[in-house]
């Protein structure tokens, strides 16, 4: 039996043909990639295009996670939200408890969603609530704000607020949700309380990539503006 040459990166199968003329015309996978008898026959080696390593597949990235059975209180400056009951995270990606940060693996462009239901200690007081994408766990740090989002609220009603945004991030640089409030008042826990994240694309590089030219874009508001943008 012939010993044919294997690729040593994919591992294919080797191609033999008996083309049944007699035994005298066959095709080999040689590494000369033709057959050496007449007629000429071209075959490719192994899947490989020009023999070079395949790529190594990127882990899925997704997580999810809600509130635990407390309650967490806000008021007008920006605190951290937690979200402790992690609900799956596919690439480990997810530190819950008091930290509740999302840090990628791999760079990339990465759907961010999270949202609150939150309650005003005072019924009869109608309120401005507001979440906030911030990176780095600072939101003091230039560019570090990457999404705002408030909503108006009527008195004596629970409100929801959500925020989404689709943004481009590094990987080793942690996300997290930030609230405020202009009256006091409490984000309930449970469902209505979740973070999540999943990564719609993946790229290989940065150098001179879209990141790098996005993160100088992000918002260079101070602490100070922010607020006073928010309320």
């Amino acid at each position: 039996m012939t010993d044919y040459n294997y690729c040593s990166r994919c591992k294919s199968n080797p191609i033999d043909i008996d083309l049944n003329l007699d035994n005298e015309n066959r095709i080999e996978n040689n590494p000369g990639n033709t057959n050496t008898f007449n007629p000429v026959i071209t075959v490719s080696p192994c899947c490989c295009p020009n023999n070079q390593q395949p790529p190594i597949p990127v882990p899925q990235s997704a997580f999810r996670a809600i509130k635990n059975n407390t309650s967490q209180s806000i008021e007008n400056n920006l605190e951290l939200v937690t979200f402790e009951i992690e609900e799956f995270d596919l690439n480990n990606e997810y530190i819950p408890g008091n930290l509740s940060a999302f840090v990628p693996q791999q760079d990339g462009v990465y759907l961010i969603r999270a949202s609150i239901a939150y309650t005003t200690n005072d019924p009869t007081a109608d309120n401005l609530a507001a979440l906030v994408i911030v990176l780095n766990g600072d939101p003091t740090g230039a560019g570090n704000i990457l999404e705002v989002k408030n909503d108006y609220m009527l008195e004596g009603i629970q409100n929801i607020t959500t925020i989404t945004s689709i943004i481009q991030l590094q990987a080793g640089k942690p996300v997290q949700i930030y609230a405020a409030s202009r009256e006091p008042g409490s984000i309930s826990s449970g469902l209505l309380a979740n973070f999540e994240a999943a990564r719609l694309a993946t790229l290989s590089t940065i150098g001179n990539s879209p990141i790098i030219n996005s993160l100088s874009r992000q918002s260079n508001l101070t602490l100070e503006e922010l607020q006073k943008s928010i309320f």
